[in-house]
C-alpha cells in the first residue's frame, strides 16, 4: 500500500508507534488484536499483529519518505504462517495503524481512533494477494472500511465476531 500523509513523517511515525504500542488504551478495530512496535527508526517501524485468539501472526513495514510538508509511506504486511485467505486482515494490520476518525462501519459503527494526532491521507495504491511457490496471485483488494472496523466490542454491542 501507498499512502501520502498531509502532516510530516515525524507526526505519521509517532501515531504508528503509539497504536502499535496500544497506548492510551487504544484497541485494534478489526477483533481486538495485538498489536506490537518490534523496531523504529528515521525512515522504517516494524510491527506485528496477532490475532485475539493468538493463532496467527503478520508482520507489517512502513517505509517513511518525506514529500514537502508530509509523508509518503509504503507499506507491508505479510503473514508469519500458512494463509490461504486472510479475509483482508493483512490490509487492515496496516490501514488501523493510520486510519482517522472520519472512518466508520456503517454497519457496525466502529470507528478508527487516533491516539495522538487525527492523520489526514490519501491512499494512492493497494496491492493485495500471495505467492504460491514462485507465482504471485493477485487479487482484488477488500474494501478497507468496513472490512476493517468489526470490532464490535469496541461499542459494547453484540458478542466478539469470528474473523481473523
Amino acid at each position: 500500500m501507498q499512502v501520502t500523509f498531509t502532516e510530516s513523517c515525524d507526526v505519521v511515525a509517532a501515531e504508528i508507534e503509539a497504536r502499535a504500542g496500544m497506548a492510551n488504551g487504544w484497541e485494534d478495530p478489526h477483533n481486538g488484536g495485538t498489536y506490537r512496535l518490534l523496531s523504529a527508526n528515521d525512515d522504517k517501524l516494524e510491527t506485528s499483529r496477532t490475532t485475539r485468539n493468538r493463532e496467527f501472526t503478520d508482520k507489517q513495514t512502513f517505509a517513511l519518505q518525506a514529500s514537502g510538508t508530509g509523508c509518503v509511506a509504503y507499506m507491508c504486511s505479510e503473514s508469519q504462517g500458512t494463509s490461504a485467505n486472510d479475509g483482508g486482515t493483512n490490509l487492515c494490520d496496516m490501514y488501523n495503524l493510520f486510519c482517522n476518525s472520519s472512518e466508520t462501519n456503517p454497519n457496525t459503527g466502529v470507528s478508527c481512533k487516533p491516539v495522538k494526532t487525527d492523520l489526514q491521507y490519501t491512499i494512492n495504491s493497494e496491492e493485495c494477494g500471495r505467492y504460491v511457490g514462485s507465482n504471485y496471485m493477485g487479487h482484488q483488494c477488500q474494501q478497507a472500511n468496513p472490512t476493517c472496523l468489526v470490532n464490535t466490542q469496541m461499542n459494547s454491542l453484540a458478542a466478539p465476531l469470528r474473523y481473523l
